[in-house]
């Protein structure tokens, strides 16, 4: 991932590529824990990750597993570096964790009500915001804002994204049939395939230049209408996203 879109407090963070890599695990002074990062979409390489905005998975490992959450599974494991769907990048050493593997057992649990299978939220909660929030349990440190910032920025248009999509997560636990994209419609990366499921070839009626009827005119009013009222309350929703980050 280009170093472009790293803050200074993030350039101190160890990046490690896939080859070689020290595996989160065991040492003589505690857990050592990291953060593996994948490409979500194959425009991150090339425009979204050299100014910030790519389209991330990540999971956070420890002791050789990797800890992720996802719809229908809510927290689960997956082999490190190896989330179907998706294209593993990079890494980032965290810290270390100097309790024992029951207190990670404790922390993850102490997690799971909050990251229930049915609570995720491609914007809002989503597998980053997990990273996050067992990374702040465990070290007191957070995970780097480039990984989640895309869907913190698209948090304030929420509502003009289908709620299929607002719950399906990209990347699935492998053990619960998940092991590819799930999100309908949300283009992922990895393994040389693509999540397709929604991609459907329009099959509505038509109709010839000259012959319109009044229907038709008034389905596209009515459709121009909704556009309209969607772009008032998207925009009403990040005035007061706006607000509340001033105070």
């Amino acid at each position: 991932c280009p170093c472009s879109h790293k803050s200074g407090s993030q350039i101190s963070l160890r990046i490690m590529s896939g080859f070689g890599a020290y595996g989160g695990g065991r040492t003589r002074h505690g857990h050592e824990v990291l953060v593996n990062i994948y490409d979500l979409s194959p425009a991150n390489e090339s425009i979204l990750n050299p100014i910030g905005f790519g389209i991330h998975h990540s999971g956070l490992e420890i002791n050789g597993e990797e800890y992720s959450f996802a719809s229908g599974a809510g927290i689960f494991t997956d082999t490190p570096k190896e989330a179907g769907g998706a294209k593993y990048s990079h890494s980032l050493r965290m810290g270390t964790f100097e309790g024992s593997a029951a207190d990670i057992r404790a922390a993850i649990s102490d997690l799971r009500d909050s990251f229930g299978p049915n609570s995720y939220n491609v914007l809002t909660k989503n597998c980053n915001h997990f990273s996050d929030a067992l990374c702040q349990r465990l070290l007191n440190v957070s995970v780097p804002g480039y990984v989640n910032r895309a869907a913190y920025f698209g948090s304030f248009f929420s509502c003009l994204v289908p709620d299929e999509v607002l719950g399906g997560a990209p990347v699935g636990d492998p053990n619960n049939g998940g092991s590819s994209g799930t999100a309908p419609g949300f283009s992922v990366m990895g393994g040389g395939e693509r999540n397709s499921g929604s991609n459907k070839a329009f099959v509505g009626t038509g109709q010839s230049l000259g012959g319109g009827s009044s229907s038709a005119a008034n389905a596209s009013s009515d459709e121009s209408e909704a556009l309209l009222d969607r772009r008032e309350k998207a925009r009403q929703a990040a005035l007061k996203r706006f607000e509340q980050n001033q105070n």
